[in-house]
């Protein structure tokens, strides 16, 4: 028989499984504005629609200003100790899974509305949100089969273990809270200070000499009008301007209108040029692009040119977030020319 013990130690282990995997996620979301990619194969590859470090990195990640992640850990925190309340305290063991169907279910309605933005605006899927969700429509099953019926809630205020248990409760839920609300402020105070990458790269494009790149019959990805036009000088055997191309991947979907790329190829070597040749980029489009870099005064990859703002390395989608925001008004802007 599933009785409402059991469902409380299914909601226990799902609960614990589902912070685990929200604080996974929330290490994931930082290393990311920290300008790494980690998770491998489990967060997507190049091409897939399954790409976890887009869904990070867009404007939907966030709610009021802390990711969503972050409130995933909150949420599962909550869950947890709820399922704790329900195993300690017999008399609450409804209540508690009351509650804790409650609070899934509520999660789930906000998770379908992320789902519908992943599917329309970001147009890629993150698989480990995928995960959560379904842990958490586990959570909400298992509570419902433990009572049997939902019952009205009619938590005993005054007696001394209700006020245990809410004491419990209420600790948990500020002592979280407080927790994320510091992370989130730790790190965007980090990668936002005046020392850090962002705010370098900021003032250079601010103030560095702009020039004319020429981008010729070399590939494109995005619109010719987008406020950002980027062109990146690569080397096929170069190991950053493969992270450079993930970063760009990402920046691309996540900012889709915002960012034009233009990619042209930059060999070091005799090995390099003939990987380029055997990409199937044309020798004379690859001598084109060499004698640009040169005028141009590249001498590492991967080189960036935003706006005709030479800056070296990779750059972040984070970064190309700042950046947008910053030359969206400026007068470099291609559609601000125009106009």
């Amino acid at each position: 028989m599933f009785t409402a013990r059991r469902a409380s130690i299914l909601c226990l282990s799902l609960s614990f499984a589902g912070l685990l995997l929200a604080g996974y996620l929330s290490f994931l979301h930082i290393a990311l504005l920290r300008g790494e990619l980690l998770g491998g194969p489990l967060c997507g590859g190049a091409g897939s629609f399954f790409n976890c470090h887009a869904v990070a990195a867009s404007r939907f990640s966030s709610f009021f200003g802390v990711p969503i992640a972050f409130w995933g850990v909150l949420a599962y925190l909550i869950l947890l100790t709820l399922s704790v309340i329900a195993l300690q305290f017999p008399e609450l063991n409804r209540q508690a899974l009351t509650a804790a169907a409650a609070l899934a279910g509520a999660c789930l309605v906000l998770d379908l509305g992320l789902l519908g933005v992943m599917l329309v605006e970001i147009r890629a899927l993150c698989s480990l949100c995928l995960l959560m969700y379904g842990i958490k429509a586990l959570i909400l099953l298992t509570a419902k089969r433990g009572l049997g019926r939902m019952p009205s809630f009619r938590l005993p205020l005054l007696s001394p273990v209700a006020s245990a248990a809410g004491w419990m409760l209420g600790m948990v839920a500020v002592t979280g809270l407080a927790g994320i609300l510091a992370v989130q402020f730790s790190t965007e105070y980090l990668s936002r200070a005046p020392e850090g990458l962002r705010a370098r790269i900021l003032e250079r494009i601010r103030t560095a000499p702009r020039v004319v790149v020429d981008a010729g019959d070399s590939p494109r990805l995005g619109s010719p009008d987008a406020p950002v036009q980027a062109v990146m000088f690569t080397d096929p055997l170069c190991p950053l301007c493969r992270e450079a191309d993930q970063f760009n991947e990402i920046a691309l979907k996540v900012y889709r209108g915002k960012i034009s790329l233009v990619t042209k190829q930059f060999p070091l070597d005799a090995q390099a040029f003939q990987a380029c040749l055997a990409a199937g980029h044309p020798k004379e489009s690859v001598m084109r692009d060499i004698e640009e870099g040169k005028r141009l005064g590249v001498t590492a990859t991967p080189t960036f040119f935003v706006n005709g703002v030479k800056v070296l390395g990779a750059i972040t989608p984070a970064q190309f977030d700042e950046i947008i925001r910053q030359e969206e008004n400026s007068p470099f802007n291609p559609a601000r020319r125009k106009s």
